[in-house]
């Protein structure tokens, strides 16, 4: 078992990447019919999505020049509607800096 303390900072860190997850723009913010969509243990999505100093809760897999489907890969989080939405909106073409 962790000892408290590293347990809260893991669940800070956890919090903090979901927070990160930006509403995407209007443009983006649609369903995708290719999308497939895979819930996944933290530790897959770590392991397949870790591209930076966040923690991952989720990412958006596209095939190169454009193809289909598009595997959205996600965990569990405090907010799963909003997680989606971000990720299928990077299905969308919503490029991965999150500009508005």
């Amino acid at each position: 078992m962790l000892a408290p303390p590293l347990a809260v900072l893991i669940f800070l860190a956890l919090m903090s990447s979901a927070a990160a997850y930006a509403d995407p723009p209007a443009r983006f913010d649609h369903p995708n019919k290719n999308a497939i969509v895979k819930w996944a243990s933290r530790e897959e999505v770590w392991r397949i999505c870790h591209h930076g100093s966040e923690i991952p809760v989720g990412c958006a897999l596209l095939p190169p020049h454009g193809g289909k489907p598009c595997l959205v890969l996600v965990t569990h989080t405090w907010d799963d509607a909003r997680l989606l939405r971000h990720e299928i909106a990077h299905c969308n073409g919503w490029p991965a800096n999150h500009p508005p």
